[in-house]
């Protein structure tokens, strides 16, 4: 089952994607389950604004961060893995905006692990 995040966010910010990311067996992964990481940005109506990768190890935490460490977390006790800052810049629409982004990992096999982000983007009416 692919894990399916979805966020409100202002025109103009870099959002913070925080979830937990299992690995192929189902355990949650460190920076060493996968081999690499890509990531997509689309229109939501299909069209491509932007790709690339990212450094596993800069996005993966090797242990779970648990509310008591980091208050963003409301989930669970449990607690997350996978915190990418998304840069303002690669969501480039102006206005009233719908993202869909493709963040996919590739362990050693090549099997993929998806994180599905819908972000749905609002502008300051006062600005």
């Amino acid at each position: 089952m692919d894990l399916v995040i979805e966020k409100s966010i202002r025109e103009n910010t870099s959002p913070v994607i925080l979830a937990r990311v299992l690995d192929s067996t189902g355990e949650a992964a460190d920076a060493d389950s996968f081999a690499s990481c890509s990531y997509s940005v689309y229109q939501f109506d299909g069209d491509l604004l932007t790709s690339g990768s990212l450094v596993v190890a800069d996005v993966i935490e090797d242990a779970l961060v648990t509310p008591s460490t980091d208050s963003r977390w409301r989930k669970d006790q449990t607690g997350y893995n996978f915190l990418w800052q998304i840069s303002a810049a690669l969501l480039s629409l102006d206005g009233r905006a719908t993202y869909w982004i493709e963040i996919v990992f590739l362990d050693a096999s090549g099997a993929a692990i998806p994180v599905l982000v819908k972000l749905e983007q609002h502008p300051l009416r006062s600005l």
